[in-house]
């Protein structure tokens, strides 16, 4: 039998500018995901991402050493290196894979990466299954997070 998903909404949780411009998000919980995920869940979540961006613009030794390093070779260095601030991007990405594939594509929701949002927002799309087998949404919403 064949098993889909269809997008039913996408929920956004907006950036946090309270404590100035530092990437952030809100801790608030949607409405629209009453139901569907744990309150719990989707704080930690957040808190997780919150704290992984605090480490990425942390400035200290190893962020000056890039800055004069980059100055002094006109950033080329940049071609063959990647930043701290790269990496903790990478690192998010992989954190939100990770969610995705182990606590949201089985309640059917789809979190998107904020750096494909622009770091506007974090993007939480709501999919209803529409599967006549029984199975769980989470087969058809990997293959969408994998073709990422």
């Amino acid at each position: 039998m064949q098993h889909s998903a269809s997008l039913v909404t996408k929920v956004f949780i907006q950036r946090d500018y309270s404590e100035g411009t530092v990437c952030r998000f809100q801790t608030k919980f949607p409405s629209e995901l009453n139901n569907r995920i744990e309150r719990t869940l989707l704080d930690e979540t957040v808190k997780t991402l919150n704290s992984y961006y605090v480490e990425a613009e942390k400035i200290g030794g190893h962020s000056y050493l890039e800055g004069c390093l980059a100055c002094a070779t006109a950033y080329i260095v940049f071609l063959c290196m990647e930043t701290r601030y790269e990496k903790v991007l990478k690192k998010i990405t992989n954190y939100i894979q990770e969610q995705n594939e182990k606590i949201y594509a089985p309640r059917g929701l789809l979190l998107t990466d904020p750096i494909e949002r622009g770091m506007r927002v974090l993007e939480v799309s709501v999919f209803e299954d529409r599967g006549s087998d029984g199975s769980s949404p989470s087969s058809s919403l990997s293959s969408c997070s994998s073709a990422r």
